[in-house]
C-alpha cells in the first residue's frame, strides 16, 4: 500500500522529529515520491536514525535527492560524523532561514493559529 503518493518534499522540526522518524521506519511504502526533507533543530539523540532514513531513501532505493538543514542541525550531524555521509549520497543544502507565516504578509502574525 503507497500512503501519500504525491507528497515530494516535507518539512520537520525537533518538535515532531522522533515521532516522524519512527513512523517512518515502520510504515512501509510512506512517501514513495519524497524527494526533499527540510530538517530544523536535530537533536543529537535523533542524528543516527535521520541519516540511516535518509540514506535509506536514497539512490537507487528512492527518490530522495536534497536534504535541507538549518546551522544547529549542520553542527550536530558534523560532530556526530554523519554530515560528510549525507553529502557523498545526497545534496545537503544550507537553510538558515524560516520565512513567515502566513506567506506574502513579510511577517509572523501571531494571531494565525491553528487551533480549532
Amino acid at each position: 500500500m503507497k500512503v501519500f503518493p504525491h507528497v515530494s518534499t516535507f518539512s520537520v522540526d525537533h518538535s515532531v522529529l522522533h515521532t516522524f522518524l519512527l513512523h517512518n521506519m515502520m510504515t512501509e511504502g510512506l512517501w514513495p515520491r519524497l524527494e526533499a526533507i527540510s530538517l530544523r533543530q536535530l537533536q543529537p539523540d535523533d542524528a543516527a536514525s535521520f541519516c540511516l532514513l535518509s540514506l535509506s531513501r536514497s539512490g537507487d532505493r528512492g527518490c530522495l535527492r536534497r536534504v535541507r538543514v538549518d546551522r544547529r542541525s549542520r553542527n550536530v550531524l558534523k560532530t556526530k560524523g554523519y554530515l560528510q555521509t549525507l553529502r557523498s549520497a545526497l545534496l545537503v543544502e544550507h537553510v538558515d532561514h524560516v520565512d513567515p507565516w502566513p506567506p506574502d504578509l513579510g511577517y509572523e502574525d501571531p494571531d494565525d493559529d491553528w487551533d480549532y
